[in-house]
């Protein structure tokens, strides 16, 4: 049986861009999360907003060109149902 905090994966999305793509728009980081955010909030199948009141924490993985030692997070804090948790500097 599960535990009541047990994480649960209830929906899904990607957004990316390839350069020299004809519909290329060299969008941000924090714009390409949001799509995939709004993806993953419709790939639920459930009310998005009702879903998105729900979330208490949201993870994702770092841009390739921002995967290097001492890379400055493009965030400045983390949002949480508790409001909005810092990330430090490095």
């Amino acid at each position: 049986m599960n535990q009541p905090r047990t994480p649960v994966v209830v929906g899904v999305g990607q957004a990316s861009e390839r350069l020299g793509a004809p519909d290329y728009q060299r969008r941000s980081p924090v714009d390409l999360a949001a799509d995939a955010a709004r993806q993953a909030l419709a790939d639920t199948g459930a009310d998005p907003a009702a879903v998105a009141a729900a979330i208490d924490t949201v993870a994702g993985i770092r841009q390739f060109e921002n995967s290097v030692p001492g890379a400055r997070a493009p965030l400045a804090c983390v949002r949480h149902n508790s409001g909005c948790l810092e990330v430090p500097a490095r």
